[in-house]
């Protein structure tokens, strides 16, 4: 025996008690496209007084049999419900397709559609599933009340109408969507296509491959409405587009007290009076991959609208806001910081283009690209593009990129007046003037559905602008892809903004030559021929060989590399600029002296290793310590050497400058010989020649 839930009747609230066992988990089809109700709820069997399983009569079977059942069809139809089709166990309902060729389901915009009840006891959950079918014209759609849980997969929810929620509206439940379409519904009060209210953040909505479309409400969130106490609204692989609201705030998203995590969605041409795109109180957002483009803010914040912000610090990541317009200030993003405590935000890598102030012209608007308030928190931006975005003040203040205090690094700036106050070291940040703007070299926007973005074009500024560290989140975590998931980086550096481009920066590799003496440097490949070509652009990683070449071979030589580290043995990687520089120093030297004293004459040839050096006559040379050489002594004819004599070291002809070495050759006149046997007197028979 199984409670399964509790059912009014005549005021009354009576437990309903399964007096039997009936089947576990039963699949149960539908064969009519009537309203009637089943005719016995503990029977086991789906079956109206016409003997026909409607769909009321399938939904009020499965509440009354234990598990979780699934409902079919076996016919495409559309079901007009008179009244409300309550749930209040375990239900799966598989339609036949969501295009209104299939399993249609409808309010006749006189009645509520689907109501999932609240569980009667934490033993029996209550749980609706909805899968391809298209579930329009309610008075409301579908509400879901406190601790059920709602999934939908692949449905359409359009056309519902109601104060709040006019889609769908959910309390303290668990909300799951996917693949599905939530088009064209109203909420008076607010929330036109989804309003979600929580009070713990135990209970989450999860949006995933799910287009939210042409909603409208007359108070806040167009598209959703998320009041809670801290719970997380994901929006990934979707796009909210073309929702209206003219009274309230958040066209897109107005979330109260609440986290949004938008991962690789857009949100795109929503309208509200703060907040186009998304307006936030409190709580905090967090987008990664995503786009905020065209979205319409009346008085304040086209596409972004951030204001009482106290939890966690909001941040964009690989995010382009484009686009965007309000007449009033913030034509991008409004940052809100007056409260002592309220935080500011951090952009990562983010594109903010082409948006604008004041687009009504009354000179009543400033920071067309960001827009900061109030005195306490910054906000602070890193390896982003800021550039590009209008004030269109005609007169007074022009403040078309930012307004409000901005830290950050390694940001394009197309124009910073004082307004746009840069605070902090401000490292690598490159910002133009009113009269000298950087034009930050992008493409024309390509809006896919769910990531828009604005190409980098090959000679845009950045190209590889990037820390060249690396980009990282708020938190220091590497950002390793980009808004369309390619890795950063490639190049040198990752680019600044959103998109990493196909293009680098070539690498430079600069030569300079310094020391006591002279010489050249060449490279392989070539390029660089220093002195005269020092400076050459090489491919991203290409690796290059220095030869660094003295001017005198013997007299100097090269004293190695200095400047980078990879300069350090003459191969250089380049993977980023590299600047060397070669030394070139003279050897110490020692003099020698030859002295060529005698009466004769003669040649001595210093035998250098590098060179010949004749000596016909005394002679002095400066040459290298250590040097060793041989004196090769040649006499002229008529000449006799006699020896070396001089230092120590000239003795045996060899000498080794480990000091100043003075040296002497004496060569002398031959004696004329003198002859015996008589030839004085004629004999010349034989004679013998004797030298003294």
């Amino acid at each position: 025996m199984k409670i399964k839930g509790f059912v009014g009747i005549a005021g009354l609230v009576i437990a309903v008690v399964a007096a039997s066992s009936p089947a576990y988990g039963v699949n149960i089809y539908v064969n009519s496209s009537t309203d009637l109700p089943d005719a016995d709820f503990f029977d086991g069997v789906c079956a109206t007084t016409a003997g026909s399983c409607s769909l009321r009569a399938a939904v009020q079977h499965a509440n009354y049999t234990a598990g979780s059942d699934t409902i079919r069809f076996t016919g495409s139809w559309t079901h007009h419900v008179a009244t409300p089709l309550e749930v209040f166990s375990i239900i799966i309902i598989e339609g036949e397709g969501n295009d209104g060729s299939g399993t249609t389901i409808t309010g006749d915009n006189s009645s509520e559609v689907f109501q999932v009840q609240s569980p009667p006891t934490q033993w029996n959950p209550v749980e609706l599933t909805i899968m391809n079918a298209r579930i329009e014209d309610g008075r409301r759609n579908i509400t879901v009340q406190p601790d059920a849980a709602l999934t939908l997969m692949a449905c359409y929810v359009d056309g519902g109408s109601a104060g709040l929620g006019g889609g769908l509206y959910a309390e303290d439940a668990d909300i799951s969507i996917s693949q599905s379409w939530i088009v064209g519904n109203h909420g008076s009060n607010g929330g036109g296509g989804i309003y979600f209210t929580a009070s713990s953040s135990s209970d989450d909505l999860y949006v995933a491959q799910t287009h939210i479309s042409n909603n409208t409400a007359g108070g806040d969130g167009a598209g959703i409405s998320m009041v809670s106490n801290g719970s997380t609204l994901t929006l990934t692989n979707s796009r909210l587009e073309s929702n209206l609201t003219i009274s309230g705030d958040g066209g897109g998203v107005f979330s109260q007290n609440s986290k949004v995590w938008l991962r690789r969605s857009t949100v795109d041409q929503n309208t509200a009076q703060r907040g186009g795109g998304l307006f936030l109180l409190n709580g905090t957002i967090l987008a990664e991959e995503s786009s905020i483009w065209d979205n319409l803010g009346g008085s304040a914040g086209g596409g972004l609208y951030l204001t009482s912000i106290q939890g966690e610090m909001p941040e964009l990541i690989n995010t382009t806001i484009s686009g965007n317009s309000t007449l009033g200030n913030g034509g991008g993003i409004f940052v809100d910081t007056t409260g002592e405590f309220w935080k500011g935000l951090v952009i990562s890598n983010c594109t903010i283009t082409g948006n604008i102030a004041d687009s009504d012209i009354n000179n009543a608007g400033d920071g067309g690209g960001l827009y900061r308030s109030g005195t306490y928190d910054i906000v602070v931006m890193h390896n982003s593009i800021l550039a590009g975005n209008s004030d269109l003040s005609q007169s007074g203040l022009f403040v078309p990129d930012c307004s409000g205090r901005l830290n950050g690094s390694y940001n394009v700036i197309g124009i910073a007046t004082s307004l746009c106050e840069l605070v902090g070291t401000q490292t690598g940040v490159q910002s133009g003037t009113i009269g000298s703007p950087i034009d930050p070299r992008l493409g024309a926007r390509t809006d896919e559905p769910y990531s828009a973005y604005h190409p980098v074009l090959a000679d845009s500024l950045a190209v590889d602008f990037g820390n060249p560290a690396g980009c990282t989140e708020y938190d220091g975590t590497p950002i390793v892809n980009d808004q369309l998931l390619e890795l950063r980086p490639y190049g040198r550096a990752c680019d600044a903004g959103s998109i990493e481009s196909p293009w680098t920066v070539p690498p430079t590799l600069e030569v300079s030559i310094n020391g006591a003496v002279s010489g050249t440097v060449t490279s392989s490949p070539g390029g660089i021929d220093c002195p005269g070509d020092c400076l050459e652009l090489f491919d991203l990683d290409e690796v290059v060989t220095l030869t660094a070449t003295p001017a005198n071979s013997y007299y100097d030589y090269f004293d190695g590399w200095t400047g980078d580290a990879d300069c350090s043995d003459g191969v250089v990687t380049m993977s980023d600029d590299r600047n060397c520089t070669a030394w070139f120093q003279e050897h110490p030297t020692h003099q020698f002296t030859l002295g060529m004293p005698g009466t004769g004459g003669g040649t001595v040839v210093l035998d250098l290793d590098h060179v010949d050096i004749p000596c016909t006559g005394p002679c002095g040379i400066n040459l290298v310590v250590g040097e060793s050489f041989p004196m090769l002594p040649t006499p002229d004819p008529g000449s006799v050497f006699v020896g070396f004599s001089g230092d120590p070291d000239c003795a045996d002809g060899n000498v080794t400058m480990n000091s100043d070495v003075s040296c002497v050759a004496t060569f002398n006149l031959a004696e004329p010989p003198i002859f015996a046997d008589d030839f004085e007197n004629g004999d010349t028979g034989a004679w013998d020649s004797v030298t003294p």
